[in-house]
Order: C-alpha cells, then structure tokens, then sequence
C-alpha cells in the first residue's frame, strides 16, 4: 500500500508539473478607438472581428487546459483604469483600461470583450501604451515576490487597425528588448485589421525603433 501510495503521488507530482509547465499567461490588448469600428469591406466593423478572434482564442486555451490565465486591456478609451495611471502619474498611460484583471480565464473576459461599446471609444489610441499595460498585468502575475520569474509561457495578443501614430516610438526598442529577455520571454503576435490598407504607420514606426530586426 505505502510503495501503491508513492506511485500514486508521484504521478500526480509529475502531472502537475507538466501542467505547470506548459500554463499560459495571456494578455489580450484590443484597440477600441474610432476606426476600428469603422465597416471592412467584407461588411463587417473592425472591432466585431477583433472581439470575435480574442473570444475565439481565450475559448481554445480554456478548453486546452483550466490552468491558463488571462487579462484584457482596451486601447484607446474615453476613460482610464489601469494600474500605470495614478494620481502621482495622471498624464501616463491614459486612455488605456484593464477590462480584466490576469486570472484563469472564465467568463467574465468573454462578457468584457462583448461590453465593450462605441461610446467608450476615443479618436485614436497609443497602441504601445496598451502593449505596456499588459506587459505590467503579466509581470505582475507571472514573477515571484523574490524576482524570479515563475514558470509560465507569455504572450500578448495585439489586435488592431493600425492607423494610430504611435506617439513614443522611440519607446518601441526598450520593450522588444524587454519581451526578449531569456529568462522572462513574452511573445507578441499582431492581428492586423484590414492590415493591408492601414499598417503604413505601424510598420515604419517599428523599424524606426529596431533598425537592425
């Protein structure tokens, strides 16, 4: 029985391990400014894709595994709430908000993504203000009170139109540098809407910044 036992917690230590491994932190930062919710040529408004592609992934990670988390940031709203914004800051990272806080995902991120209405959109939005704010709900919820980094896989998800100047381009450097650190990697994957037409500024904004990639 004691040697049945052992087995019996070893394979649990081992399942959870694995699980541990290959948990997932998402951030999801979707663009919720004017344009987007401008009609495609398909018929559709930008926006409706944008909420249908992040719906879409955060119900293939739940169903993959239970343990993957996520947080959803908006990009370019009338109003700000988010944890870089504060009344010592109140000129920094505004229009951006953190509809949900990192945590396993669940409903409530579905319901953020479909309450999310035109009246909240402002005329543009600083794309890279919105890539910071999650990187900050990722940071936070991914590394240990010691420093050290915990074992999850990162990502940011970044769907939008591009056809916001990004203002701070100059701060485009120290963040992929920062996303490509060893021991912390952040993968950032761009879902572009009606890219062909508007990712001119996205594009040379990104090069300027990384002129050697």
């Amino acid at each position: 029985p004691r040697k049945a036992a052992g087995v019996g917690f070893l394979r649990h230590f081992l399942t959870k391990s694995k699980e541990m491994a290959n948990k997932e932190a998402i951030a999801g930062v979707l663009d919720v400014s004017k344009t987007m919710w401008n009609r495609l040529p398909s018929g559709e408004r930008g926006i409706d894709v944008g909420k249908s592609f992040l719906k879409r992934l955060l119900m293939q990670k739940v169903l993959a595994s239970k343990t993957h988390e996520c947080c959803i940031v908006l990009a370019g709203t009338t109003e700000t709430r988010n944890d870089l914004n504060s009344p010592e800051a109140p000129d920094d990272y505004q229009h951006g908000t953190e509809a949900i806080r990192m945590d396993r995902i669940g409903t409530e991120a579905i319901r953020a993504l479909e309450s999310a209405e035109e009246s909240i959109a402002e005329d543009e939005c600083d794309i890279v203000d919105g890539i910071v704010v999650a990187l900050n709900q990722l940071h936070k919820r991914t590394v240990g009170k010691n420093g050290a980094p915990k074992k999850y896989k990162r990502s940011v998800y970044l769907v939008t139109d591009a056809r916001s100047r990004i203002r701070a381009a100059q701060d485009l450097g120290p963040i992929h540098n920062s996303m490509r650190n060893e021991n912390m990697p952040v993968r950032l994957l761009v879902v572009g809407i009606d890219f062909d037409a508007n990712a001119t500024n996205l594009k040379e904004d990104i090069a300027s910044a990384n002129p050697e990639d």
